[in-house]
């Protein structure tokens, strides 16, 4: 979630929203020992402004729909 794309940081809430969707369609709660989806939203939190939004519309938007998560839980544990 730190490092992203490279240096295209243009493409940041791009690259979170696609993890987001890959993950829930998926069915995938962890990458590797890691929550995925908890550090996207600290992430998120510190790029935060005090207005609630982010540095451009895009990133508001992409933030928006990172966090809003609609689709059911995913399931963790043995299948």
């Amino acid at each position: 979630m730190r490092g992203n794309a490279g240096k295209l940081r243009e493409w940041y809430g791009y690259a979170l929203y696609s993890l987001e969707r890959a993950c829930e369609l998926g069915g995938i709660a962890r990458l590797g020992e890691r929550d995925w989806y908890f550090d996207g939203c600290m992430q998120l939190l510190r790029q935060q402004g005090r207005d609630g939004g982010f540095p451009t519309i895009e990133d508001t938007c992409f933030a928006v729909l990172f966090l809003k998560k609609a689709q059911l839980p995913v399931r963790t544990g043995p299948r």
